[in-house]
């Protein structure tokens, strides 16, 4: 794929492909959950960057 094939790909197909994912994953896997996953590590990081007097 181009970088002009991902930009006009149609939302509505993300989400379909998003929902299956999560549907067939039983919630494991999808756009969704890696996103929680994501934050979930940066507020780790943000904190142990605290809790070492590292903060910016």
């Amino acid at each position: 794929m181009s970088v002009l094939d991902i930009e006009n790909f149609p939302c509505s197909e993300l989400n379909k492909i998003h929902q299956l994912w999560v549907d067939y994953s039983q919630g494991r896997f999808a756009f969704s959950v890696q996103k929680s996953i994501y934050s979930i590590s940066q507020i780790g990081e943000i904190h142990k960057f605290s809790i070492l007097g590292n903060s910016e």
